[in-house]
């Protein structure tokens, strides 16, 4: 199995982790912290296949069709974030998983101002 594919069956525990941290942001939002932005780790599961990429025409306007863009967000790894030592430097233990029975953790970043 191609790494590509395990995001598949991980769908359900990413789609939860995405709605946590989605009710984090608006929480901190309607708390007076408007500058609130929630980052996420791994791509989106929400559709399959994601509606935006299976349209044949390449441009921006394939996003507006997206049912959850309400919700979306850059993961960490899109925007520069070195997640491991990010991860590290908040004091967790994280390392590289070389086999498919090890636990999976999934990290999301809460930026506040």
């Amino acid at each position: 199995m191609t790494p590509s594919r395990i995001h598949h069956f991980l769908w359900d525990a990413i789609k939860n982790m995405y709605d946590k941290m989605f009710e984090m942001e608006r929480h901190a939002f309607l708390s007076g912290y408007y500058k609130a932005f929630a980052l996420y780790a791994v791509p989106c599961a929400y559709c399959d296949p994601c509606i935006p990429e299976v349209e044949e025409d390449i441009d921006h306007t394939a996003k507006r069709l997206c049912p959850f863009q309400h919700k979306m967000r850059p993961s960490m790894e899109a925007t520069g974030i070195d997640v491991f030592q990010t991860v590290r430097n908040a004091g967790y233990k994280i390392k590289v998983l070389t086999s498919p029975y090890e636990d999976i953790f999934f990290f999301g970043l809460l930026l506040l101002e």
